[in-house]
């Protein structure tokens, strides 16, 4: 059960980072259209850096999800390498329970604006008149996918040994970023058939 559910969220936090980056780059598309209207025809699109400004944050927590199961967060390990398995194995717990704690925080903070917005009808002061509740609640989806990404990993980190723990919130080692960059770059030569020459074979020869 505890694999079907963190299969599922694997699912649903791609197609979160999907939706986010997308509109990121609908949004880059938007203001570098209302950049040049400026420059060359001396109008503006009203709104575009406000619309921007939502999809930036609604993107931020919608890719807190796939980060959190990637293990794409910035760590500082150097103290982390040098001590015992077992110390390490505590460090991982005790920094996946601060996150979720965090996680809890900002979902909880997030919910209260959001649900202040809409009880109030809050609007923007802006052109656009947004009723703030809609980016808002949107921004806050992104916060209850990481949530329950964390849960995820939580319930399977109960059924799991200490090997389950270091694969799933253990910090990375040099040498499996190395491998998992060695891959990327495999991946994307086998999809080059102009490439003439196979680098990443190189690469793992020396």
């Amino acid at each position: 059960m505890s694999k079907l559910f963190l299969n599922v969220m694997d699912r649903i936090s791609v197609i979160a980072v999907w939706i986010g980056g997308s509109a990121l780059l609908l949004s880059s598309f938007v203001v570098s259209v209302d950049v040049l209207l400026r420059k060359f025809a001396g109008i503006t699109m009203a709104g575009s850096d406000e619309i921007t400004g939502y999809v930036f944050a609604i993107a931020t927590s919608s890719a807190i999800a796939l980060t959190l199961r990637e293990k794409s967060n910035i760590r500082i390990d150097l103290l982390y390498n040098l001590a015992p398995s077992k110390f390490r194995l505590f460090l991982d717990v005790l920094s996946f329970l601060a996150i979720g704690l965090l996680l809890a925080l900002m979902f909880n903070g997030a919910m209260q604006v959001a649900l202040d917005s809409y009880e109030l009808g809050t609007i923007s002061v802006t052109p656009l008149q947004t009723p703030l509740a809609v980016p808002q609640m949107l921004w806050l989806t992104g916060f209850a996918v990481a949530l329950l990404m964390w849960l995820a990993l939580a319930l399977r980190l109960m059924t799991g040994g200490s090997q389950v723990i270091h694969s799933l919130i253990g910090a990375r080692s040099l040498e499996s970023e190395i491998e998992q960059e060695l891959d990327a770059l495999e991946e994307a030569a086998s999809k080059s058939p102009s490439s003439p020459v196979d680098t990443t074979s190189m690469a793992r020869g020396n």
